[in-house]
């Protein structure tokens, strides 16, 4: 197997394990539990409320698998929720990733995880509603290699870019 197609069955499994806790708590009371009063701005401050609520909840169910080999190359060893409707992930990788090409693969990871994670219902769902997901990579010497975000407005980019929206920048209306 490839070093790329591990890289990329390692990201499949990380997603895999986000879409699995989200489900989780998904599927818990209260997150969908509306009785149509209120402000449209109160009912999106309750759920925003109810997504914070959700990702301290899920967290608390991943941190005691951690830390959780996910294949050869990736381990995840944290979670963290909030601040906000927001949660962190925090991986090691098993090999060290240097020379020219480090930048160049940890790119390819970020975009890969970004693609995954815009396309996986379970996590979109609450980026309407303002919440964000950070991803941290280390190597095993605990350098930091990668840190990123995926929140609406990332997925929205890479969907114009998928369909051909905005190659034209520079262009006038």
């Amino acid at each position: 197997m490839t070093s790329r197609n591990r890289v990329l069955l390692a990201v499949a499994a990380v997603i895999a394990l986000a879409a699995f806790a989200f489900g989780v708590w998904k599927l818990m009371p209260g997150f969908a539990s509306r009785d149509g009063s209120g402000s449209a701005d109160s009912m999106e401050n309750d759920i925003r409320k109810a997504v914070e609520e959700k990702f301290l909840e899920a967290a608390r169910l991943l941190e005691p698998q951690l830390p959780r080999r996910l294949n050869d190359e990736v381990t995840l060893v944290g979670v963290q929720a909030g601040p906000g409707p927001t949660m962190t992930y925090r991986y090691t990788l098993h090999a060290a990733v240097e020379g020219t090409g480090a930048d160049v693969k940890a790119r390819l990871a970020q975009n890969t995880v970004v693609a995954e994670v815009c396309r996986t219902p379970e996590l979109r769902d609450y980026m309407e509603h303002g919440a964000w997901y950070r991803y941290i990579y280390a190597d095993p010497a605990g350098r930091q290699i990668l840190d990123f975000e995926v929140d609406e407005a990332a997925c929205m980019q890479r969907e114009a870019r998928e369909t051909g929206i905005g190659r034209e920048e520079g262009q006038g209306k």
